[in-house]
C-alpha cells in the first residue's frame, strides 16, 4: 500500500506538468512510448510479444499514430491514409494467419489488431483533442474523469459499499461505488467548468458538463472493467511493472484509453457544446 500511495504521488508529480506543457514536444513524446509500452503490454498479455512478424507492425502502428496525429496537420490529407494503414495491417495479419496456419490461432491474431488499434486509437485521441479549437482546456476532462471516477468509487464502495457489481471480473468493485463516482464525476466536471470560466474567462456549459462526466464515468468504468476481463481470461495480475504497486501501462491508462475518443466525440458534437 506504501509503494502504490508513493507512485501515485511521483506520477502526479510527472504528469501534471506534462499536461500543463502539453503543446510542447515532451508531451507528444510521452504519449507515445505510453502507446507504444501500452501496446506491447497487450502483445505479451496474448502471448505474440516474441514474434517479430506481429510485434514490429503493431509496435510501429502504435508510435506512428500519435506522431501524425500531432505533426501530419491537415486530418483530411491523412484520414485516408490512416485507413489505408490499418487495412493493410488487417491484411498482413490475415495473410500472417493463413501462412502460420499451424503455430498462431487466428483468435490471438484478432485480438492483437483490436487491441492495437483501440490502444493507438485512444492516444491519438488525446493529442487530436488538445489540438482542436478550445482543446486546451476540454481535454483535461480526460484526466478528470478517470482519476476523479475511479478515486470516488473505492472511497463510496469503501464506505457504502454493499453489492458487487461484477465480482467475476473485479471482486473489489460495488454497485454503490459505481453509483458514487459517475455522481462524483459529474459534479467535478462542473466545478472544472465553474473554475475555468471563472479564471480564463472562457465559459463552458456547466449543466451539459455534468451529463458529459455522467457519460464519461460510465465509459471509464468500461473501459476498466475491459482490460480486467481480459488479465482474467489471460490469466495474469497486471499487465506489467513499469508502475510499482499500480502495475502497467494499461492498468493505469485503461480509463483514460477509452475516454478520449468519447471525450472528443462529445467535444466535436455541435449538439453539445461543453464550451458556450
Amino acid at each position: 500500500m506504501f509503494q502504490r500511495v508513493i507512485t501515485g504521488i511521483i506520477l502526479v508529480a510527472v504528469f501534471v506538468p506534462l499536461l500543463i506543457f502539453s503543446d510542447t514536444p515532451i508531451f507528444t513524446v510521452a504519449v507515445t512510448l505510453l502507446s507504444l509500452v501500452g501496446t506491447y503490454e497487450m502483445l505479451k498479455c496474448l502471448k505474440l510479444n516474441k514474434n517479430t512478424a506481429v510485434t514490429l507492425p503493431s509496435l510501429i502502428i502504435a508510435a506512428g499514430s500519435p506522431l501524425c496525429t500531432r505533426y501530419l496537420g491537415d486530418l483530411s490529407y491523412f484520414a485516408p491514409w490512416a485507413l489505408g494503414i490499418i487495412l493493410l495491417y488487417l491484411f498482413w495479419l490475415l495473410a500472417y494467419c493463413v501462412i502460420m496456419r499451424d503455430k498462431v490461432e487466428y483468435s490471438s491474431l484478432s485480438g492483437a489488431f483490436m487491441s492495437v488499434i483501440y490502444i493507438s486509437a485512444g492516444f491519438s485521441s488525446l493529442i487530436l483533442l488538445r489540438d482542436t479549437d478550445g482543446g486546451a482546456y476540454v481535454f483535461w476532462l480526460v484526466f478528470i474523469g478517470a482519476w476523479v471516477t475511479d478515486t470516488m468509487a473505492y472511497f463510496t464502495g469503501f464506505l457504502f459499499g454493499r453489492h458487487k457489481l461484477i465480482p467475476e471480473v473485479s471482486p473489489k468493485k460495488t454497485v454503490e461505488g459505481a453509483i458514487g463516482g459517475t455522481l462524483f464525476s459529474g459534479f467535478a466536471f462542473m466545478l472544472y467548468g465553474f473554475v475555468v470560466s471563472r479564471i480564463t474567462g472562457v465559459d463552458m456549459h456547466l449543466y451539459m458538463l455534468f451529463i458529459a462526466g455522467i457519460i464519461s464515468a460510465v465509459v471509464a468504468q468500461f473501459g476498466d472493467l475491459a482490460a480486467s476481463i481480459i488479465k482474467r481470461q489471460a490469466g495474469i495480475k497486471d499487465y506489467g511493472n513499469i508502475f510499482p504497486g499500480h502495475g502497467g501501462v494499461l492498468d493505469r491508462f485503461d480509463s483514460i484509453i477509452a475516454l478520449s475518443p468519447v471525450i472528443l466525440m462529445m467535444h466535436a458534437a455541435p449538439f453539445i457544446n461543453l464550451i458556450i
